[in-house]
């Protein structure tokens, strides 16, 4: 098993004195993609294995199919949807045992997610609640169960992010500090990236977790983005999530509560939503301010206009599940 064959995390593979021949990736989530993606691109043989029916399997399915053709293009071979079995040493290697085939290679990169460290810590002794996995839980404050005490970060299970962490123990740290701060942490309000090519950037809900709640759907694939197309960046698309309350007959758009944008400059053009997200605008502040040609962001202005009328053949849609 995996504990008894050398292995590296996210944090001990950049310390790997030669560069392997052939990489075994064990998960097919945010790192898995990144890293699978970059040994590849150095000219390492990698195998990328997701037990899931598909890579990053908690975006939207489009994103996942465009990211697996974007690895099987550069080199990597995918395989979904099977479960490894079992890792061992084999002569000249590593052997990851599938049910239906095995696979040698010389290093494995374990990037399949991480259960929280929280045991013979008295956590529990002292009135902590945790969930199934482990994580402390605490409220939209960062307060545990114990009084006086917070968690932050990953331990949590809220958003497993640098960028995430610190904004809890921003907000942790102020509650506890400052009499009379009140501050909340919103996970929802909280963008995040998959660093491939194209990078896939997420805020808020997907498509089917708005269609429980009336959402409508605006979408504009890069192909009739003009500065992708000028980049030959055409893979990816915008897809912008707006809720269904409508301000003086539509023109408000409603408000802004999600979008996936993959696209080659993604992980810039994400913050503009999770902006108006946080300040709760309206999808029509998106279509109102205007962006300059042929800038990457010029593209949300184009499809938050769907909003109010047909652009360029294209119009919104109500959310499917």
């Amino acid at each position: 098993g995996l504990a008894e064959t050398p292995h590296h995390t996210n944090e001990t593979i950049f310390s790997l004195a030669h560069q392997p021949r052939r990489l075994g990736v064990i998960g097919g989530g945010t790192i898995g993609c990144e890293m699978a993606e970059a040994f590849a691109m150095l000219g390492t043989e990698v195998v990328l294995v997701e037990g899931a029916e598909r890579l990053l399997p908690h975006e939207e399915a489009e994103a996942s199919a465009i990211v697996e053709a974007s690895l099987s293009a550069r080199g990597v071979t995918v395989i979904t949807g099977i479960g490894i079995e079992a890792v061992g040493r084999s002569p000249g290697g590593v052997e990851l045992r599938l049910a239906s085939r095995t696979i040698e290679v010389d290093e494995v990169l374990l990037a399949a997610g991480r259960t929280p460290n929280t045991e013979g810590l008295g956590l529990d002794e002292l009135g902590a609640s945790f969930d199934a996995d482990g994580h402390v839980e605490t409220d939209d404050r960062l307060r545990t169960a114990i009084p006086g005490v917070y968690a932050v970060g990953d331990v949590t299970g809220k958003l497993p992010f640098t960028h995430a962490a610190d904004e809890m123990g921003r907000i942790a740290a102020g509650n506890a500090l400052k009499k009379g701060y009140r501050g909340r942490y919103r996970t929802h309000h909280t963008p995040w990236v998959t660093f491939t090519s194209p990078e896939v950037a997420r805020v808020g809900v997907t498509e089917a977790e708005a269609s429980a709640r009336g959402g409508r759907i605006c979408e504009l694939p890069m192909s009739e983005m003009d500065r992708a197309v000028t980049d030959g960046r055409e893979d990816g698309f915008i897809k912008l999530i707006t809720g269904p309350k409508r301000v003086t007959r539509h023109l408000a758009g409603g408000k802004v509560i999600g979008a996936t944008i993959v696209a080659e400059r993604a992980g810039e053009m994400i913050h503009e939503v999770a902006f108006a997200m946080r300040t709760r605008a309206f999808a029509g502040r998106l279509a109102q301010t205007v962006h300059a040609y042929p800038s990457w962001s010029y593209g949300l202005q184009k499809t938050a206009g769907q909003l109010f009328g047909e652009v360029e053949g294209r119009t919104w849609r109500p959310a499917r599940a």
